[in-house]
């Protein structure tokens, strides 16, 4: 699959959870608007408004946090990938003890610590110098 249409299908998904969003959001706002011509008490209903509109900025900033650990943990896999090798040292994040990898499928590697063996996500490594 070219790179141009792997990036046009993930534009199209992105548009398209985009719409569910702004459909969601809408339906929202006019269940309010509802509330607010039958009620009498419309404090409750601002209230409501005020935390509808908090916990989506709360949302999206966890979506954008989410988003760029994602990012981050790509391009350390673009990185490492073609570096890692069966039998290459490594160790896992801030940690000190060093193992090697005895196996590796997709971004998961298996390494050894001693009689200790461990599947790791490959963005949790980092690799050894000799």
């Amino acid at each position: 699959m070219s790179t141009n249409f792997r990036d046009k299908i993930e534009r199209e998904r992105e548009r398209k959870i985009e719409l569910a969003r702004l459909a969601d959001f809408g339906q929202k706002y006019l269940r309010l608007m509802e509330e607010w011509n039958k009620n009498e008490d419309r404090k409750m209903v601002i209230k409501r408004f005020i935390d509808g509109i908090t916990a989506e900025t709360n949302k999206r900033k966890e979506l954008a946090k989410q988003n760029k650990r994602d990012n981050f943990a790509e391009k350390k896999v673009a990185r490492l990938k073609p570096l890692l090798k069966i039998g290459s040292k490594v160790k896992i994040l801030n940690s000190t003890e060093i193992g090697i990898v005895e196996s590796m499928k997709d971004e998961k590697v298996n390494i050894t610590f001693g009689i200790l063996k461990m599947t790791v996500n490959m963005e949790n490594l980092e690799l050894v110098k000799d």
